[in-house]
């Protein structure tokens, strides 16, 4: 997993499995996109499995990000699981992902 540094926004793809077992690894990432102070599109139209503790961390990154530089996290194309997932833990606010 690796934050494409474009010139004016990051983007991170997620991989089909995005759960507890690559939490750490998606951990560092956002928190180098929080770093940089730029806005970040997350792809995950090919998420087909995840869990809690990766949407707590899309949050946080939201959060995080708008906090410190008023940059706007993204979730492009979500794939019926993570939408659902997202749903489902009541997230959807926090991800601007509402309607």
């Amino acid at each position: 997993m690796k934050l494409k540094e474009l010139k004016t926004k990051n983007s991170l793809d997620l991989p089909e499995v995005t759960d507890v077992y690559i939490a750490e690894d998606l951990k560092q990432v956002l928190l180098q996109a929080v770093e940089s102070d730029k806005p970040l599109t997350i792809n995950a139209q090919d998420v087909l499995k995840t869990d809690t503790i990766c949407c707590q961390l899309l949050v946080a990154t939201a959060n995080e990000l708008s906090h410190k530089s008023g940059a706007k996290l993204s979730i492009n194309n979500p794939s019926d699981t993570m939408t659902n997932a997202i749903n489902m833990l009541g997230l959807s606010a926090a991800l601007n992902m509402e309607g």
